[in-house]
């Protein structure tokens, strides 16, 4: 029977770990703003027939992105302030988390308090960030496994092989 390699991190989510992965799952909302603020302008110019000239219309499209702009800025700051309050309000979130992650799948240990195990199957995707593992259950619920968890270089290299033994996770 082959001895089967397994690792075992531990340490506490930090707060820039928690804070990428949200904007990972809402770079899309951002996105949204720079695409229909313009166009929106656009149309109001149009049905109001103020375009008569090129000149009106890059004034439009200029006001389009400036609205984009001070949304994104006004959308950060209330995300920010959102995923502050999560994050140390939720004791799970701040707790010493346990990981054990082997070719089976991942073992999440919080204190007492919790205990999970997921299968490689188990997981819609993977995705590597700059500084943390997002392993997605769900569409919206992903597990953080952060980079500074992990002692060496080998270690990472050794999550990236397991994941990489299912098809569907694809990292770095």
């Amino acid at each position: 029977m082959p001895i089967k390699s397994e690792l075992e991190v531990t340490g506490i989510v930090a707060f820039y770990n928690y804070k990428e992965g949200i904007d990972y799952l809402l770079k899309k909302a951002y996105i949204g703003p720079f695409i229909y603020m313009p166009l929106a302008l656009l149309l109001l110019g149009v049905l109001r027939q103020s375009i008569s000239s090129l000149v009106s219309f890059f004034i439009y499209l200029v006001f389009g992105f400036l609205a984009a702009i001070f949304t994104y800025q006004v959308l950060s700051l209330i995300m920010l302030k959102k995923v502050g309050k999560e994050y140390e309000t939720n004791p799970l979130l701040n707790s010493e988390v346990k990981f054990t992650i082997n070719e089976e799948g991942i073992t999440r240990r919080i204190s007492s308090k919790s205990y999970n195990y997921y299968t490689w199957i188990d997981f819609r995707k993977g995705i590597e960030l700059d500084n943390t593992f997002l392993f997605f259950v769900s569409d919206n619920q992903a597990l953080y496994v952060p980079k500074t968890f992990f002692q060496s270089t080998e270690e990472l290299a050794m999550v990236k092989q397991f994941a990489g033994q299912n098809k569907l996770i694809k990292l770095k």
